[in-house]
């Protein structure tokens, strides 16, 4: 059971501080052609841009290393390996 909700925490750590969103930064663009009516072809083109903003820490990032959350992280640390 400790293995599993350790494993469990990690794979969450893991998720949570790898995600990159970049739905928002996508173009799509659709070409169709047509003869009497029917579909003859399709083109569908998916041009993202991909940037990394230097500088900008993630919340996870921040929360671990900021003064103004140590208790939190502290007293949150805490009760989890209590639980364990």
């Amino acid at each position: 059971m400790k293995i599993y909700v350790i494993s469990s925490l990690i794979a969450l750590v893991i998720t949570l501080t790898q995600s990159t969103s970049i739905a928002d930064q996508c173009n799509y663009k659709t070409q169709t052609v047509t003869e009497n009516g029917i579909i003859v072809h399709r083109t569908e083109v998916k041009t993202c841009e991909e940037t990394k903003q230097i500088g900008k820490k993630s919340f996870l990032i921040e929360f671990m290393n900021d003064e103004k959350f140590e208790d939190i992280m502290l007293l949150s640390m805490i009760f989890i390996f209590e639980n364990l």
